[in-house]
């Protein structure tokens, strides 16, 4: 008996339609339960390669990151998360793995390839979520890749998921989101910059659009009161 092997475009429209199922379903659960709040979603370009970068305080970061505007958003993952049913999950979703010995060459080359085919990618420039809610040092090299990539770099702040689900939490909570995202850094104001002078504008911008999601999710929660 022929086992059905399907083509690659049956792949392409079945990941496709399974990513906006799950997208569908988590933006309901959470708008319902928690409250997910957003806003400068216009700067999100409709097409074309993006760079979607942000601060990362818990494992909602990447929920959130996907529910929040309407475009598939293809993350870059540390490689001890593609594991059992969780890898086999997150690799549906689009994900793929960087390796932190040796630099994460591999990684970062997948990152390059998929771009020029048009994806948005998202990371996390910190490379691990915080412990105290307060964001990290970027890792060395971010900037390196924003500045290769030649596409344009997104940066979004994200309030309330340290809250929600900390890291020395084990288990998911409640609290209400907040992201908030920045004026397009255009690959030309990129080009311009030394390595040292674009690490030191992301950080800025990374800073700035967290400052702005925790500000506007503390005038959410004040007039939620009342």
């Amino acid at each position: 008996m022929k086992l059905f092997t399907p083509s690659e475009n049956q792949k392409k429209w079945f990941f496709r339609h399974w990513y906006q199922l799950v997208r569908t379903l988590c933006l309901v659960l959470l708008a319902i339960i928690c409250g997910v709040r957003a806003t400068g979603r216009k700067r999100v370009p409709e097409t074309g390669s993006c760079l979607l970068m942000a601060n990362h305080a818990s494992y909602y970061d990447v929920i959130l990151l996907g529910i929040a505007q309407p475009r598939k958003v293809d993350f870059m993952a540390r490689s001890g998360l593609f594991i059992s049913i969780l890898g086999l999950m997150i690799r549906s979703m689009g994900a793929f793995a960087i390796q932190r010995e040796g630099g994460g060459a591999s990684g970062i080359k997948e990152t390059f390839k998929r771009l020029k085919q048009g994806a948005m990618v998202g990371l996390f420039p910190e490379g691990t979520r915080t412990t105290d809610g307060r964001m990290n040092p970027l890792k060395p090299g971010i900037s390196n890749i924003a500045r290769k990539s030649g596409c344009q770099v997104l940066c979004v702040g994200i309030a309330g998921s340290f809250e929600a689900w900390p890291r020395s939490q084990p288990w998911p909570g409640s609290h209400q989101f907040h992201l908030h995202y920045s004026e397009l850094l255009r690959p030309a104001d990129l080009a311009e910059m030394t390595e040292e002078q674009a690490m030191a504008c992301l950080d800025s911008r990374l800073q700035s659009a967290r400052l702005v999601s925790e500000a506007a999710l503390k005038r959410l929660r004040h007039y939620s009161m009342f």
